[in-house]
């Protein structure tokens, strides 16, 4: 990939940045896409500037970003909170919370798939295109949470027994994740991905969606990564605050259900601001982090769904590296397992040229050094006043159970359900 393929990305996704939008924007002219090329962890994307494609090559917009053109249609039609012709509920992200919703939905013995998620950054019904197998890794988080940690441990883990083979010259080790609900991505390239990686022996796959947004396989592993709310609003600062003109091109760009990313505010937009507004009040762009912990916690008991916390993988990193791999049934020496966690360091994975793609440097300012930031937890310890502690304590009594926000703030896993 050389320079003038990014310039075109840039000139691309740079439109004007929205202040507020309607509930739903109309579909605009979206500029010229010729092929599907740009391969990374956040999206699959190639750019045809305006000047080099026909007006009878450009593809329809409902076509690279919806399952269907009629698909497409009818999401734009509805209002956030409708029910959808799938019978579901249409959830633009932040109004799919309810503690009494949630443990109604988790009574069934399996998840259900009860919400269509589309927004920004969603779009559920990507998981329709392709066939989830029993031998897939899906690996879940609600944003900001050890994601791409994660998926480098899994990847490498998957490396180093022979489950995929060696990474190629053109590819990066997270291309191989895909964030497979990501709106941004056309779905023409996510199907290619998938048939690449048809002779895999297993695949890992990632997604940000809430459990009850998913189409769940009994038989693929899950693995649902959690972080204290307080850390992971600070994470969310640092991204929010990092992303660039291409960013929210991407993101913003048409047909978009729902409203846009509003442009960040370094004046308005403080951390502890980013940490009430999403946190507390659930008054932000981002979908809810609440409601997105309580579905995946009420089916921790199933046996093919590990809970993994972001301090524990800082804390004691071998050890849940070695449990990871026990849940997944991946045989790994002790000297594997070193190397995994060697090559997962924050320091081994800035450096690693063959972790994720170039596209991050058109996506963040400082590029990948900007999204893989500190990796650290507690920055927020001397911004938060007891009055602030009291209003999440509060918080978290209303929208989730005592164990897990018990779980959330310490990391110290209890019984399942079924084991007391």
């Amino acid at each position: 990939t050389d320079s003038r393929e990014f310039a075109g990305f840039q000139t691309l996704f740079t439109p004007p940045f929205p202040q507020a939008g309607p509930r739903h924007r109309q579909a605009a002219s979206m500029p010229r896409i010729l092929v599907a090329a740009l391969l990374s962890a956040f999206i699959l994307l190639a750019v045809c500037p305006p000047a080099l494609c026909d007006d009878d090559k450009k593809p329809d917009p409902y076509e690279m970003l919806h399952v269907s053109v009629e698909r497409g249609k009818h999401l734009m039609s509805l209002q956030c909170g409708d029910k959808t012709d799938t019978g579901r509920i249409l959830s633009c992200g932040s109004d799919a919370t309810g503690r009494a919703r949630v443990e109604k939905w988790a009574k069934a013995p399996l998840p259900v798939r009860a919400v269509d998620y589309h927004n920004h950054h969603f779009n559920s019904d990507r998981w329709d295109v392709f066939e989830v197998k029993g031998s897939d890794i899906i690996v879940s988080t609600v944003a900001k949470s050890g994601t791409t940690l994660t998926q480098a441990i899994i990847g490498h883990l998957l490396l180093i027994t022979g489950n995929q083979p060696p990474v190629g010259d053109e590819e990066a080790l997270l291309d191989r994740s895909p964030w497979v609900d990501m709106r941004p991505m056309p779905v023409p390239a996510l199907i290619g991905v998938m048939k690449g990686q048809e002779g895999f022996k297993r695949r890992c796959l990632k997604t940000h969606l809430p459990l009850d947004g998913l189409r769940f396989d009994p038989s693929a592993k899950y693995i649902n990564v959690v972080r204290d709310p307080r850390d992971v609003a600070w994470s969310m600062h640092n991204h929010w605050a990092a992303v660039t003109p291409a960013w929210y091109g991407m993101v913003n760009s048409d047909p978009l259900v729902g409203p846009p990313v509003p442009p960040y505010d370094e004046a308005a937009h403080t951390q502890k601001r980013v940490f009430e507004d999403w946190i507390i009040r659930g008054e932000s762009w981002l979908w809810s982090y609440w409601h997105h912990v309580h579905t995946w916690w009420s089916y921790r008991h199933l046996p093919n769904v590990l809970h993994v916390h972001f301090a524990n993988l800082k804390k004691d990193k071998k050890g849940e590296v070695r449990r990871m791999a026990a849940f997944l049934g991946i045989d790994a020496t002790d000297a594997q397992i070193d190397n995994v966690v060697a090559k997962t360091s924050i320091e081994a994975m800035r450096s690693d040229k063959k972790l994720m793609g170039p596209i991050m440097d058109a996506m963040f300012d400082k590029g990948k050094e900007s999204f893989l930031y500190k990796g650290t937890n507690g920055r927020w310890k001397d911004m938060l006043t007891a009055e602030d502690h009291a209003a999440l304590e509060k918080k978290a009594k209303q929208e989730i159970p005592d164990d897990l926000w018990d779980y959330l703030q310490t990391g110290n896993y209890p019984p399942a359900k079924g084991e007391l």
